[in-house]
């Protein structure tokens, strides 16, 4: 019995150091970021997809570039192959997610959380209006890079993440 208390202690110790030096390093928005990050509108060629946030500077880039094919990139496979049959099924011109930039000032990541078997970027864009529209953006490893992923989009879950502000005056 006298054991059991000594290693209950240690055992506590190292459970709150490990916590306060995961509070220390931002674990919320990775190690080497504190939240909100600004994404920057990068080109093609610098694209790395070795984390979620620079996978997802490369998708805001490719949307703000209108380049459909870099875009698809950004995608798991199987995102992109679904984004394009919806679209093709629908009668609508994938071109049309375009418009997911279109009016859009800045763009911030103000959270990273771990999900499911990936990575939740909760991420803001103040639009040209005024307006503030957040949202979540869902980043899985697939081939050693980091990619977007429409898996998890009917996840009532997210919804939490999702809000809209109105420009002022409006």
């Amino acid at each position: 019995m006298n054991t059991i208390k000594p290693i209950r202690t240690k055992f506590a110790t190292i459970l709150m150091l490990c916590l306060s030096s995961s509070l220390l390093t931002g674990i919320g928005c990775g190690e080497d970021a504190k939240c909100p990050v600004k994404v920057e509108i990068i080109n093609k060629e610098e694209a790395k997809y070795d984390s979620p946030e620079n996978s997802y500077a490369a998708m805001i880039s490719a949307l703000t570039k209108k380049d459909l094919s870099w875009y698809y990139e950004t995608l798991t496979e199987e995102s992109a192959t679904n984004d394009k049959k919806d679209f093709q099924e629908s009668g609508i011109d994938p071109q049309k997610n375009f418009d997911l930039a279109k009016g859009t000032k800045a763009d911030f990541i103000i959270d990273k959380l771990p999900y499911k078997h990936g990575v939740l970027l909760i991420c803001e864009s103040h639009e040209e209006d005024g307006s503030i529209i957040t949202g979540p953006s869902i980043f899985v490893k697939e081939n050693g890079l980091w990619k977007a992923t429409f898996e998890f989009s009917s996840d009532e879950k997210l919804w939490d993440y999702i809000d809209y502000v109105k420009p002022e005056g409006k």
